[in-house]
This record gives structure tokens, C-alpha cells and sequence, in this order.
């Protein structure tokens, strides 16, 4: 099991500092939702509809991922001004 388990995840559980791991996550949510919005634009200009399957599929998948990137700004500008 602890094969597994990464420094990362160890000094988490262990009260390390969570700033570092949430930045990491932070860059993660923010680069993902980049990529789908960009797909489903992509998407859409070469299908020449509005309404493609597929860019509904990715606004659907983008949607929370939008949500926590706003989140995460909004925590972000939260402690920079205290």
C-alpha cells in the first residue's frame, strides 16, 4: 500500500502546507478548462453549427470546471486582500 501512496499525498495526510498543493490543483483546473473551451469553439466554427452534439457534450463537461476555476480566483484574490 504504501507503494502507492507519493510524497505529495504523505505530507498532506501528514499536516504538510496545503498551499503548494492547491496551486498545483489550481494550474491543473485552469489549464483543463482552457483546453475544452478551446475545443468547443474549435469545434463549432469547423462544424459550422452552434448547436454540434459534440459542443454541447464539451460545454457540459467544461461547465464545472469553469465554476471551480472561478472558485479558485476568487479564493485567490480573497487572501491577497487580507
Amino acid at each position: 500500500m504504501t507503494s502507492l501512496v507519493n510524497d505529495a499525498t504523505r505530507e498532506v495526510i501528514g499536516g504538510g502546507d496545503l498551499s503548494g498543493l492547491t496551486t498545483r490543483f489550481g494550474l491543473i483546473v485552469v489549464v483543463l478548462t482552457a483546453l475544452l473551451l478551446t475545443a468547443r469553439t474549435l469545434l463549432r466554427a469547423y462544424a459550422g453549427d452552434a448547436d454540434a452534439p459534440g459542443a454541447r457534450r464539451l460545454s457540459f463537461a467544461a461547465m464545472p470546471l469553469v465554476l471551480m476555476t472561478i472558485a479558485i480566483i476568487g479564493a485567490r484574490l480573497v487572501s491577497l486582500a487580507t
